[in-house]
């Protein structure tokens, strides 16, 4: 395998995922909820290999969004407060590039740009990538207009 160019840097994008499948249909219809969405943050350059051959991206939880039903609005509040009753339980998850490749543009933020402040892989420990990652998750406030 070939090694990455000593000067790769992390190229962090937000990406919104559709998880309304994995959540209780009715419970979801009582609130008014049509879509629920995990925000997640990955990287771009950085791909790991988990028994297979498959490279995969590491995707880190930042937050959820939803949509709501025509007239239902009123009740953002309330649906709001029933997302939050049920967290995610995993702050990092994996999931296979071409998974992640294969998500529309318009379902991916980005705009996180660090310019020339951020170092390449090869300079920084992992300890410092961590602060990077997390530094991006604490960034991110609210799910982008997408």
């Amino acid at each position: 395998m070939k090694e990455p160019p000593k000067d790769l840097k992390p190229n962090f994008i937000y990406v919104k995922i559709d998880e309304t499948e994995f959540w209780d249909k009715k419970s979801l219809e009582e609130h008014g909820i049509t879509r629920v969405y995990a925000v997640y943050l990955y990287d771009e350059n950085s791909r790991t290999y988990l028994c297979e051959m498959t490279p995969s991206y590491a995707l880190h939880y930042c937050d959820f969004c939803f949509d709501m039903a025509a007239g239902s609005e009123d009740s953002s509040n309330t649906a709001y407060d029933f997302l939050l009753d049920n967290p995610y339980d995993s702050a990092c998850t994996y999931t296979h590039c071409t998974s992640i490749d294969r998500i529309p543009e318009d379902q991916k933020d980005r705009s996180l740009d660090y310019g020339d402040e951020l170092k390449p892989y090869s300079d920084m420990d992992d300890a410092e990538y961590m602060d990077l990652v997390n530094d991006a998750i604490c960034d991110y406030s609210e799910c982008p207009t997408w």
